[in-house]
């Protein structure tokens, strides 16, 4: 576990991938420009980022979940989660390392949330409703209650598709047939 690091570290790690998807620190160095700087861990078979303010290595022990939290939620909720342990095997940190904390119900949760998952919902409403080009969250939603998207139809037929395709899960779409030939980008509120 890394703590304090740049970022587009701190960006990638909140964008969902799964074991087909990219790698979360090749997405950090396309958003850095540069590759990610990795050390060999201590105690651990792996390479952790060189740069972190504090790196805890360990091993999650098969089988074993214990009660967590409470956790702030960005949406003003609380939760406990019983989770995974890890048994760590060594602490290491920069001289003088600064702990990184995100406040819950913060605009910093609401940015970061919004950058990786924006950028997710871009990539499936794309994927499924012809037309859309671009989309902005509103802030203070909770990253994704408010979306704006932007088309480049005038149709006002593309709205109820896009907003469909916005609330569905991804397995439960199926794309949708072109709306219209692009015109001028149009604005258009999803709920």
């Amino acid at each position: 576990m890394a703590l304090g690091v740049d970022p587009a570290m701190l960006i990638a790690s909140v964008v969902k991938t799964g074991p087909l998807g990219p790698d979360k620190m090749d997405i950090a160095g396309s958003l850095r420009g540069a590759p990610v700087e990795l050390v060999r861990g201590l105690t651990v078979d792996l390479e952790v980022p060189a740069r972190a303010e504090v790196v805890l290595e360990g091993h999650i022990l098969p089988g074993v979940r214990e009660p967590e939290g409470p956790f702030g939620e960005n949406t003003g909720y609380y939760f406990s989660n019983t989770s995974p342990v890890v048994e760590v095997s060594a602490v290491t940190h920069r001289k003088d390392f600064i702990f990184p904390a995100l406040v819950p119900w913060t605009a910093d949760v609401d940015t970061l949330l919004s950058l990786a998952g924006g950028a997710e919902l871009l990539g499936q409403l794309k994927g499924l409703v012809r037309g859309v080009v671009d989309l902005d969250i509103v802030p203070g939603t909770c990253s994704f209650a408010a979306v704006i998207v932007s088309a480049a139809s005038a149709s006002a037929s593309i709205a109820p598709v896009a907003m469909d395709a916005a609330v569905m899960p991804p397995a439960a779409t199926e794309p949708t047939a072109p709306v219209t030939e692009p015109t001028e980008p149009d604005r258009l509120p999803v709920m």
